[in-house]
């Protein structure tokens, strides 16, 4: 703490006096730092019956590898950019802003989206509901209020809900403290991101960097 009043002190005096013909310079290079190098190789997975209603979320196999060479193999769930145009490529997606899920959580969220293709065309009474809802947030995000209770910081959500006049889903992606929220109002759409999903878990472990 003393370091850093000093240097704070002596920059605002330097700054105070500096001239055109004075360069000022205080070095820090003698403070240790933490240092991290992550490879990450991704591949954009798509459903079998591709079509343009099903690119507003997109599905990436990725593989991480740190300079001590551990590997972490999971599937990004993530936005399209640019709503008007769509060429295939990654690049059409926001991968920054795209929600993690480990390879371990997958079989909770199929079986959920499942669910929904199973449901899609039952017919309920007025007096009837089913509902849904999927969440995976990194452990980091959580804050514990109580023994038994703890708020968290969901990155991916699904909200869904079956009454008398059909189905509605939304996923809110927020991983990166950006939340953008896709609407799914088609059987054929859930039905794609099922199929990518699956196939991007056995990509991502095929993946070699």
């Amino acid at each position: 703490m003393k370091y850093i009043l000093t240097s704070l002190i002596v920059g605002a005096l330097l700054c105070s006096c500096a001239t055109d013909d004075l360069t000022t310079y205080h070095s820090h290079a003698f403070v240790k730092r933490n240092v991290r190098s992550t490879q990450t190789k991704m591949q954009l997975q798509k459903c079998v019956n591709d079509y343009r209603g099903t690119h507003d979320v997109g599905v990436v196999a990725a593989l991480d590898v740190t300079e001590e060479s551990k590997e972490q193999r999971y599937l990004l769930i993530v936005p399209k950019g640019n709503q008007s145009n769509y060429t295939g490529s990654i690049t059409d997606y926001r991968i920054n802003r795209g929600a993690v899920l480990q390879l371990d959580d997958v079989p909770r969220l199929t079986d959920l989206l499942k669910s929904l293709v199973a449901n899609w065309d039952v017919e309920r009474s007025a007096k009837e509901a089913l509902l849904w809802e999927f969440s995976t947030d990194p452990k980091y995000s959580e804050i514990k209020l109580a023994d038994s209770v703890a708020f968290t910081f969901p990155s991916l959500t699904i909200y869904a809900s079956s009454f008398e006049n059909g189905i509605g889903i939304i996923m809110i992606l927020s991983e990166h403290g950006r939340t953008q929220s896709i609407e799914i109002d088609d059987k054929e759409k859930i039905e794609c991101l099922i199929n990518a999903i699956e196939r991007g878990v056995t990509k991502a472990n095929e993946l070699k960097l």
